[in-house]
């Protein structure tokens, strides 16, 4: 076998070899430099690092995270454990030297471990280039080493090479230790393993790789100039590549999985059910939800007089700013229908304040529609009238779960509870409210915001529905005097009508109120309105 040392070939090249392979790799280095610009200039809002991420956080993002952790922190005495009892992720999953050396360079750069371990990462990545063509230069020829170089140094993983990760480095210990094979410097061999192994894990399969030219010597097969080694070599480069391939693709895979369900889910519960996928199994059960439903009044009117692109557009940001609301309060987004959004909190993960998130996002909603309407006058004074954004709230079970089959599913929620909702969303048009909720909402939720309004009967049920409705800046006394004329209406209706008319009075603006007054004069016996009586 050809020794390293041995002079290259005649090349008709005028620049020498390592400039060569420097230019080449600073070349890559720069489109790589490139791609990683362009996946932070997309990176949204609910993927792993948010909207108005840099570069800075993709390359010092992931495992780099845990290398710095490592290298602040060192090992911990005691392994952390789940709830569950199983041992989390924790340092004990990175090897030190990476860590460790970017640590000690660190204060060369200003105390930035992060530069430093970049710096190791680009300087090891041309290490590893300029070592696999002095391995190749003399079997393949010095062109087509350089070509091979070429590929390594903008393969599809080189991103590698620029990133606060352990791999460059790895990489750099297994070329020069198949250097020394290849030339049989069997000295080098151990000190490269111990690198390599306290680098990254995957030394195994080295150990096999000199470990079996040695078994075949013994047996008495001659291995030197023979594919022993050669071919084995290209085994071990493949075999680390695919393992690469295979971690580096897992990553993104994780990654866009995240950032998927933290279109529809909060962050945190997105990563937990990653963690726990189990969480989203295909079956349905029983939950408890909080359920919100809204609808934008007069859309659908205005989309039939404007151009379809415009209906797109608008449409688009007005789900974007909803979606944003529900997300920030913990929700879960289950569909859009049209205009309308279906949202609910209490599964897959349930919390202790899911009523009170889910009020408070129902209000947020109502507000993020008036900001929308707003956004459409400013945009086009010419553009037909959008009314208010409608809010229903209830509380009861459902069945909740991947609906579907195992190839095409959706996770949602089923039951009563869900239609109960869109009735009180719908309802606000005769309530004379935007947003109303059922009183055992409202008693959940945990918040004093809420007024009563009421019992109503729905269409098509037997029994009545008790109603409130958020009004933060009502004054407390006028609250309370409504909680007894509502009272009232059920032992003395007359007596309960005169007091909300005394209320309703002060308040001629309030279009709920008087609404109410309204209702309260064509009770049932049962002292509750019934929904489409006239």
């Amino acid at each position: 076998m050809a020794d390293l040392t041995a002079p290259a070939p005649p090349s008709r090249r005028s620049l020498p070899p390592a400039l060569t392979i420097a230019l080449i790799y600073l070349a890559a280095r720069a489109v790589t430099f490139g791609f990683l610009i362009l996946a932070a200039a997309l990176s949204a809002e609910g993927t792993r690092f948010g909207a108005g991420a840099s570069v800075q956080d993709l390359v010092v993002g992931w495992d780099a995270q845990w290398y710095w952790f490592l290298a602040v922190n060192g090992y911990p005495a005691d392994l952390p454990l789940t709830d569950a009892g199983a041992v989390a992720e924790n340092q004990w999953a990175f090897m030190p030297i990476y860590a460790y050396l970017a640590a000690a360079i660190a204060p060369l750069v200003g105390g930035w471990w992060g530069v430093a371990a970049v710096l190791i990462s680009l300087a090891a990545g041309y290490g590893a280039t300029y070592v696999l063509y002095r391995m190749l230069r003399g079997r393949i020829g010095g062109s087509a080493a350089i070509w091979a170089s070429a590929f390594f140094a903008a393969g599809p993983l080189a991103a590698l090479f620029q990133v606060g990760y352990a791999e460059a480095l790895f990489l750099l210990w297994l070329f020069l230790a198949l250097w020394a094979v290849t030339a049989r410097r069997f000295v080098w061999v151990y000190p490269l393993v111990v690198l390599m192994g306290y680098t990254r894990p995957g030394v195994l399969a080295f150990a096999l790789f000199i470990g079996l030219p040695f078994l075949l010597e013994w047996r008495g097969v001659e291995t030197l100039g023979v594919p022993a080694a050669g071919w084995l070599l290209g085994w071990i480069v493949a075999f680390t590549a695919v393992v690469s391939a295979a971690r580096a693709s897992g990553a993104v895979q994780r990654n866009f999985a995240q950032g998927a369900l933290g279109k529809y889910l909060p962050r945190e519960m997105a990563q937990e059910i990653l963690d726990n996928p189990q969480l989203l199994a295909l079956h349905g059960e029983k939950k408890e939800l909080f359920v919100l439903f809204s609808d934008l009044e007069g859309f659908t009117k205005m989309s039939h007089a404007i151009p379809p692109e415009m209906v797109a557009k608008l449409l688009n940001r007005y789900l974007e700013m909803l979606s944003e609301v529900i997300l920030e309060h913990g929700g879960i987004l289950d569909k859009f229908i049209g205009d309308a959004v279906v949202a609910f909190w209490g599964a897959p993960i349930s919390r202790p304040d899911d009523g009170e998130r889910a009020a408070r996002a129902g209000y947020a909603i109502w507000q993020a529609g008036e900001q929308f309407r707003k956004e459409v006058a400013e945009m086009d004074p010419g553009l037909p009238k959008i009314g208010k954004t409608r809010v229903g709230l209830h509380v009861g079970e459902a069945v909740v779960g991947n609906f579907g089959g195992e190839n095409r599913i959706q996770y949602t929620a089923l039951g009563d509870s869900m239609n109960t909702a869109a009735r009180l969303e719908s309802g606000n048009k005769a309530f004379g409210s935007t947003i109303m909720a059922s009183a055992e909402f409202a008693r959940r939720s945990g918040l004093d915001w809420w007024r009563p309004m009421g019992s109503v009967v729905l269409s098509g049920r037997a029994s009545a529905l008790e109603l409130a409705e958020p009004a933060p800046d009502f004054p407390a006394d006028d609250r309370r005097a409504l909680a007894e004329a509502v009272a009232l209406l059920q032992t003395d209706r007359a007596k309960g009508i005169e007091s909300l008319e005394k209320i309703a009075a002060r308040y001629p603006d309030d279009t709920a109120l008087q609404a109410l007054l309204a209702r309260s004069r064509e009770l049932n016996e049962d002292g509750a309105y019934v929904m489409g009586s006239k």
